[in-house]
């Protein structure tokens, strides 16, 4: 049947405070990716209306392996891994909407696995590992993330806790489209980025970011490569069956988090506010969210 709604205008509001200053303003029905403390607003406004659930996004570090030097010490991506402290990510940024990941995959898709769990915040045992490592003391490094305040928060954080290991990292915030083509030459360290599973289906992400013979633009830019994770995926591409197509994955789920070529960091929160006037809004947790069956009440 014909749709309630006649016409949908779509604007571009890149600043997600904006969003949410236009949704209270009344110039604007929904607004899509509010920030984090923005959502105990909306939640304690009369005039609106908010979802908030989990994604099918990870925010994570990439680690270059590709450049050789310290990052491609794996002693170093170990301490690297065990000096970031997840949980004041979540808390200082995300305002505790979100939860500790164990991989690049969320729980919310197909063929995740939760017997890799999320690697504890231990700041003496990341010390042991430098210690081991060819650096024990220190070095510098360059950390790229594009020009989002939530992402430019959590470098800064990161940033901080790196430095507890002497790694002296300079922060360089890019345009996300600088960001994006600027990765395919190789010249980053570290990345703090987002990855959606926008299929739904853990295959997808595993082969982009893991797959020896994808470009960083694909999604590979740590440069990872590793022949058994190569033939894993190769295999699980073949198996229908969900849970022994899941046995193969959680393989590399061990090997990855072994390797350490990203560091899960935490699953984000979609969350979208609307006027109370918005009634049968279908949020998508990969973010493709559905408006065919909107009307406005009133």
């Amino acid at each position: 049947g014909a749709p309630t709604i006649k016409e949908v205008t779509f604007r571009i509001m890149p600043e997600n405070s904006q969003r949410f200053i236009a949704l209270e303003a009344g110039e604007i029905d929904i607004a899509y990716d509010i920030a984090p403390n923005d959502v105990k607003r909306a939640e304690e406004s009369d005039e609106l209306q908010v979802i908030n659930q989990e994604s099918m996004s990870a925010m994570y570090l990439t680690i270059n392996m590709g450049k050789g030097g310290p990052l491609a010490d794996p002693n170093v991506r170990k301490a690297i891994s065990l000096a970031i402290n997840r949980q004041d990510i979540i808390d200082a940024v995300s305002y505790g909407y979100g939860s500790l990941a164990s991989s690049v995959v969320p729980p919310s898709c197909i063929c995740y696995s939760d017997n890799v769990a999320p690697t504890e915040y231990n700041l003496e045992q990341a010390k042991e590992y430098m210690a081991q490592s060819d650096y024990p003391d220190g070095f510098s490094c360059t950390l790229w993330t594009s020009d989002d305040s939530i992402r430019v928060e959590a470098s800064n954080i990161i940033q901080a806790q790196l430095a507890e290991l002497n790694i002296d990292v300079k922060l360089e915030i890019l345009e996300y489209g600088t960001l994006l083509s600027s990765l395919d030459h190789g010249d980053h360290d570290l990345v703090y980025e987002r990855w959606t599973t926008d299929s739904g289906d853990a295959y997808y992400t595993i082969y982009a970011l893991y797959n020896s013979t994808c470009t960083p633009y694909e999604g590979n830019d740590a440069f990872y490569v590793n022949e058994t994770v190569d033939q894993l995926i190769q295999e699980g591409r073949q198996i229908f069956d969900v849970a022994e197509r899941t046995a193969v994955f959680e393989q590399i789920y061990e090997i990855v988090a072994e390797d350490l070529p990203y560091v899960p960091i935490y699953y984000p929160y979609n969350s979208v506010a609307m006027s109370n006037r918005v009634q049968g809004f279908v949020l998508n947790p990969n973010g493709a969210h559905q408006i065919n069956n909107i009307s406005l009440a009133g």
